[in-house]
């Protein structure tokens, strides 16, 4: 078998080759009508992050942009800057009216290596998400594991309420610079959930 390469006329390529239908004039505009809704949902999308336009704009334009693969997030790279400390925290209510207090993982108080290697897992469940209706659907089972954790046959948990433990943070200044050892206690606290002990809630 011959490695020379094969050789042809232009005319002869032109007969070989796969002949595709031309674009008439409805694939013209099918195509365009395409490009144009891209080129709006995705200036629509852009436009909707501006802050007075995010809460009406978001709920209409995030679909559109889910559904063209063209929405983004650049959180990774430019988060919003945070408007207060928190931490959360459940209280867990005994038969006989006594109170236990429990803290989830605080990244501020842990130091090192547990810091690592709890790392923004943990910070991200229990500290942004419990509380916000994203992390509604952990909060069940968290406050039935919490219930096990502290079953007593002579006195029961009958409640666990999850506290939001916060303090405002006051706007950045290039006269006023808050050390880290001197940040204010979460005092402000609010209540988002309450879960009711039942008894199928118990280890069996």
């Amino acid at each position: 078998m011959s490695n020379q390469p094969t050789t042809c006329t232009i005319d002869e390529a032109d007969r070989k080759a796969i002949v595709k239908r031309r674009f008439d004039v409805w694939d013209m505009r099918l195509y365009s009508l395409g490009i144009i809704t891209f080129i709006a949902v995705s200036s629509l999308s852009a436009a909707s992050h501006i802050g007075g336009l995010k809460q009406s704009m978001m709920p209409y334009v995030r679909p559109l942009a889910v559904l063209l693969g063209i929405e983004q997030s650049w959180q990774v790279f430019a988060p919003d800057p945070r408007r207060m400390n928190l931490h959360n925290s459940a209280v867990i209510t005994f038969q006989d009216g006594s109170m236990k207090m429990y803290e989830f993982p605080r990244m501020d108080l842990i130091k090192g290596w547990e810091r690592f290697r709890l790392g923004d897992r943990q910070r991200k469940l229990f500290d942004e998400w419990m509380s916000e209706p994203r992390g509604e659907p952990y909060r069940s089972d968290l406050a039935r594991y919490l219930v096990q954790c502290n079953e007593n046959p002579l006195n029961q948990p009958v409640l666990v309420s999850n506290v939001f433990n916060f303090v405002n943070l006051s706007e950045p200044s290039d006269r006023f610079v808050q050390k880290l050892t001197e940040v204010p206690a979460h005092r402000s606290k609010s209540v988002y959930f309450v879960f009711q002990v039942r008894r199928t809630d118990f280890l069996p």
